[in-house]
């Protein structure tokens, strides 16, 4: 078993979670980049060139470099975490009644790295693993997303963080970014390097409970007298 946690601001980093610029990314165009929360379009060919540099970096310093959609696609090679994460991601109010009843059975079959892509990357109209019936033929635009790719989950700090012996799953304040947390809680409930480790959830880890105006993201997470505190705090 082991144990995980962050216990100082200025010691030594050893693991780190990243994720690697990818379909996330190359989704933005100019209409949808203010609504996805990103300031401009990304050149991503660029965006992994640096972002390999970077973890090369980090692995030449000793630091044990894991990425998020691997991790995710591990996760998911379960048929109980993909259940879970499922079940929560294909809600009708996420995707519309016209599809989420047809998305569950299609998407538990589906190959684990093309599940992990979509699960950050969003899937359109094109991308559906089913035949559209003709009584849906008009929703079944090509260019419309069904699941909003995350292009966010770049900022692996912000939906989760780690106090002491114990990791916060945070609900993010902007619905563009409520899905990362989701991706990150399947990763540390059931991933078995996290499953077969000794740590707690701190605070956030239900899922499906509604956290109304106390959303919280990550970035810098102090524990003061034992009290969660974030500079990225709305209350």
């Amino acid at each position: 078993m082991t144990e995980l946690g962050v216990h100082s601001e200025t010691g030594k980093l050893r693991k780190v979670i990243v994720h690697r610029p990818g379909l996330d990314l190359s989704r933005l165009t100019p209409s949808n980049r203010e609504a996805l929360l990103l300031d401009d379009v990304i050149w991503v060919k660029q965006a992994r060139i640096e972002h390999n540099a970077f973890v090369d970096i980090m692995d030449y310093q000793g630091i044990e470099v894991f990425l998020a959609q691997e991790l995710l696609e591990e996760t998911i090679s379960d048929p109980e975490a993909r259940r879970w994460i499922l079940e929560r991601k294909l809600r009708p109010e996420i995707v519309g009644f016209g599809y989420f009843q047809d998305l569950m059975p299609a998407m538990m079959e589906m190959e684990a790295e093309k599940l992990s892509n979509h699960l950050i990357g969003g899937m359109n109209g094109a991308e559906l693993p089913f035949k559209v019936s003709n009584s849906l033929s008009h929703l079944a635009d090509p260019y419309r997303f069904i699941l909003q790719p995350l292009p966010n989950q770049l900022f692996t700090r912000d939906s989760p963080a780690w106090i002491y012996g114990g990791v916060t799953l945070h609900p993010m304040r902007w619905p563009a970014r409520r899905q990362e947390t989701l991706n990150m809680a399947a990763i540390y409930k059931f991933h078995p390097m996290f499953r077969e480790s000794d740590f707690e959830f701190s605070w956030g880890d239900d899922l499906d409970h509604d956290y109304g105006l106390a959303s919280v993201e990550g970035r810098r997470v102090l524990a003061e007298s034992g009290i969660l505190s974030t500079t990225q705090a709305y209350l």
